[in-house]
């Protein structure tokens, strides 16, 4: 992958749990990195082409991109804010087995109060 490719800043967060001060736990989402990525909305049909089939299965119909990155500490379940939203890993693919790109679908978290 070409730098010139990723042409956008997210940031990657891991939940953590901390103590509250009253005995509980609360979660935290302190950042892990800053990564340049290449950010495709996900066509919610299947076959879509591109590479994208590979992590299909695991998307839904809520809105949803597949990011390009270069190889990182990234996870299932991490957070990733684009563009002032904050989206969940839902996969995480090597798609040549080589580690030279990642490709990760994310998906638009929805609040629990909404």
């Amino acid at each position: 992958m070409k730098s010139g490719q990723l042409n956008r800043r997210v940031i990657v967060q891991r939940a953590t749990s901390v103590s509250d001060g009253a005995g509980g736990q609360v979660r935290e989402w302190p950042e892990i990195g800053r990564p340049w990525v290449k950010a495709s909305l996900w066509s919610t049909g299947r076959g879509a082409g591109g590479g994208q089939s590979a992590v299909a299965d695991v998307m839904q119909d809520n809105q949803a991109f597949v990011i390009r990155m270069r190889p990182r500490d990234i996870a299932t379940g991490d957070r990733i804010v684009l563009d002032g939203l904050n989206y969940r890993v839902r996969a995480v693919v090597d798609p040549n087995g080589r580690r030279r790109e990642l490709q990760v679908s994310i998906e638009l978290e929805v609040p629990e109060n909404a």
